[in-house]
């Protein structure tokens, strides 16, 4: 019995099921991959919520999600980055010059929310 399944569950389940054992997958959502989770908007194509970049390196990953019929897409192939820091216009970004950590208290959820419409 596999229990709350992310990606690695699923991994494990699989690799069960691959050497002949009967598995069940329990899950109280009506999808599987854990904190992994990614929302379709109007305003921007895709929001991702969870982690969910997978890297070139990562092949095991895209193999099995390829395998369990999860949708994949790549990320920002036609925009360069652009990074403003008090300059007249936004360069390419070649590195961060101020801290990530600008707002530390600030709630991301209730931005996220603001910013991008995400249905509760």
């Amino acid at each position: 019995m596999v229990r709350a399944p992310e990606f690695s569950s699923m991994a494990a389940a699989k690799l069960l099921h691959d050497f002949g054992l009967n598995v069940v997958v329990l899950e109280a959502r009506d999808r599987v991959g854990g904190r992994t989770y990614t929302i379709r908007n109007q305003k921007v194509k895709y929001l991702d919520l969870g982690g969910s970049y997978v890297g070139p390196t990562q092949n095991r990953i895209l193999r099995l999600a390829k395998e369990l019929g999860l949708e994949t897409y790549k990320v920002n192939e036609v925009e360069r980055l652009i990074h403003h820091v008090k300059v007249s216009l936004g360069q390419p970004l070649k590195g961060l010059k101020t801290s990530l950590w600008v707002f530390p208290y600030v709630n991301c959820r209730s931005f996220t929310q603001r910013i991008y419409c995400i249905p509760e």
